[in-house]
């Protein structure tokens, strides 16, 4: 799912990144408490448009002749932005002009059996040392997306893995990653450039709910409780995470 930006001022607080169509339509990355019912929805024609609303459920999009759905975006340091498909388990690369530069396929996105992709890459983040760290949500590969070696693919080699049920991704540290899902959170730290990595925390949230989303403020982590039966809020809940090993 979308995330907030953690450079914006506190929970509840939402921000945008750079405008990138000329039609005005902007990726929007929003807290919980701001949309307390919505979706990120994106809309990819010749160009990629990319919009916030309000829907009472998912929009599944058609790219082509192929169904998608825009899940999680992350930007580069040129201000590329990398959009992921949940269902085609695709990535969209986006230039900073709104134009779309190309699409990112490799074998490592799909699982083998079919219905662990009925969910797939979802959580992305951009490292600052040139690379993407995602996620496929129902096989919990954590992959390593190479931007300087011509998008090379690698699996991240995960102790304590895999990352079953893996929603969205947060930087807590170049060498930490938060992944939100099921359990709610759970802390992943490598110490090889994310050659491979280890399960060093877990937090458990609100009951019957499912974390979608982290972000970090302050060295905190904040995690957005979505889905679920609704206690002890009817609507979102955002959970500081204290992880324990």
């Amino acid at each position: 799912m979308l995330r907030s930006d953690s450079s914006s001022t506190g929970p509840g607080i939402a921000s945008s990144l750079p405008l990138l169509t000329s039609r005005a339509t902007y990726i929007v990355r929003w807290r919980p408490t701001t949309c307390p019912r919505g979706n990120g929805c994106f809309s990819l024609n010749s160009a990629a448009q990319v919009a916030a609303t309000k829907v009472a459920k998912p929009i599944y999009l058609i790219s082509g002749d192929e169904k998608s759905f825009a899940d999680d975006v992350a930007v580069d340091a040129e201000g590329n932005a990398y959009v992921t498909d949940c269902t085609a388990s695709k990535i969209w690369k986006v230039g900073a002009d709104g134009k779309l530069l190309s699409t990112i396929r490799n074998p490592l996105f799909k699982a083998k059996e079919w219905y662990k992709n009925l969910v797939g890459l979802n959580g992305i983040v951009y490292h600052p040392d040139g690379y993407l760290i995602v996620i496929h949500t129902f096989s919990g590969k954590l992959l390593k997306i190479d931007l300087a070696k011509g998008e090379e693919v690698k699996l991240i080699e995960v102790a304590g893995g895999p990352l079953t049920f893996g929603d969205g991704l947060e930087l807590l540290s170049p060498t930490k990653v938060v992944v939100a899902g099921n359990p709610s959170g759970r802390l992943v730290e490598s110490s090889d450039g994310w050659e491979t990595a280890s399960v060093v925390g877990k937090f458990s949230g609100p009951r019957h709910r499912l974390a979608t989303s982290a972000t970090v403020k302050d060295g905190k982590v904040y995690l957005s409780h979505m889905v679920g039966m609704g206690y002890p809020k009817k609507t979102h809940a955002l959970v500081e995470a204290v992880f324990s090993a």
